[in-house]
Protein backbone atom coordinates (compact mmCIF):
# COMPACT_ATOMS: atom_id res chain seq x y z
CA UNK A 1 0.00 0.00 0.00
CA UNK A 2 1.30 3.44 -0.78
CA UNK A 3 0.28 7.02 -0.32
CA UNK A 4 1.86 8.35 -3.45
CA UNK A 5 2.30 12.12 -3.47
CA UNK A 6 2.98 12.21 0.28
CA UNK A 7 6.26 14.08 -0.12
CA UNK A 8 4.73 16.45 -2.68
CA UNK A 9 1.79 17.26 -0.40
CA UNK A 10 4.06 17.85 2.58
CA UNK A 11 6.37 20.01 0.50
CA UNK A 12 3.46 22.17 -0.63
CA UNK A 13 2.18 22.53 2.94
CA UNK A 14 5.66 23.53 4.07
CA UNK A 15 5.99 26.07 1.24
CA UNK A 16 2.96 28.04 2.49
CA UNK A 17 4.08 27.96 6.12
CA UNK A 18 1.60 25.40 7.40
CA UNK A 19 1.72 25.35 11.23
CA UNK A 20 3.79 22.52 12.66
CA UNK A 21 0.86 20.87 14.48
CA UNK A 22 -1.21 20.70 11.28
CA UNK A 23 1.79 19.59 9.23
CA UNK A 24 2.63 16.77 11.66
CA UNK A 25 -0.98 15.55 11.69
CA UNK A 26 -1.05 15.50 7.89
CA UNK A 27 2.26 13.68 7.77
CA UNK A 28 1.07 11.10 10.31
CA UNK A 29 -2.14 10.46 8.40
CA UNK A 30 -0.34 10.03 5.10
CA UNK A 31 2.62 7.99 6.29
CA UNK A 32 0.50 5.68 8.48
CA UNK A 33 -1.91 4.90 5.65
CA UNK A 34 -4.92 5.95 7.72
CA UNK A 35 -8.06 4.86 5.92
CA UNK A 36 -11.16 6.95 5.34
CA UNK A 37 -9.72 10.20 6.61
CA UNK A 38 -8.54 13.49 5.24
CA UNK A 39 -7.58 16.98 6.24
CA UNK A 40 -8.08 20.53 5.11
CA UNK A 41 -5.69 23.41 5.61
CA UNK A 42 -6.48 26.97 4.60
CA UNK A 43 -4.15 29.96 4.68
CA UNK A 44 -6.51 32.87 4.20
CA UNK A 45 -3.73 35.42 3.86
CA UNK A 46 -2.22 33.51 0.95
CA UNK A 47 -5.64 32.59 -0.45
CA UNK A 48 -4.91 28.87 -0.61
CA UNK A 49 -6.73 25.80 0.66
CA UNK A 50 -5.52 22.22 0.63
CA UNK A 51 -7.94 19.33 0.74
CA UNK A 52 -6.21 16.00 1.07
CA UNK A 53 -8.08 12.71 1.03
CA UNK A 54 -6.21 9.73 2.41
CA UNK A 55 -6.68 6.18 1.27
CA UNK A 56 -10.26 4.93 1.36
CA UNK A 57 -11.64 1.44 1.41
CA UNK A 58 -14.55 2.14 -0.93
CA UNK A 59 -15.84 4.74 -3.37
CA UNK A 60 -18.55 5.66 -0.87
CA UNK A 61 -15.96 6.42 1.81
CA UNK A 62 -14.06 8.61 -0.64
CA UNK A 63 -17.22 10.64 -1.31
CA UNK A 64 -18.00 10.90 2.41
CA UNK A 65 -14.49 12.07 3.25
CA UNK A 66 -14.41 14.49 0.32
CA UNK A 67 -17.76 16.01 1.31
CA UNK A 68 -16.60 16.35 4.92
CA UNK A 69 -13.33 18.06 4.00
CA UNK A 70 -15.03 20.25 1.41
CA UNK A 71 -17.27 21.47 4.23
CA UNK A 72 -14.21 22.47 6.27
CA UNK A 73 -12.81 24.43 3.32
CA UNK A 74 -16.13 26.20 2.83
CA UNK A 75 -16.22 27.17 6.51
CA UNK A 76 -12.64 28.48 6.39
CA UNK A 77 -13.40 30.60 3.34
CA UNK A 78 -16.73 31.86 4.72
CA UNK A 79 -15.11 32.85 8.01
CA UNK A 80 -12.54 34.87 6.10
CA UNK A 81 -15.18 36.78 4.17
Amino acid sequence: MTTYYTDDILSELDSVGCPEKTYKRAEEMLRNYELNTGFTYTDVEKHVSFIVIGLTDSPEEFVNTYDHEKGHAAIHIAEYY
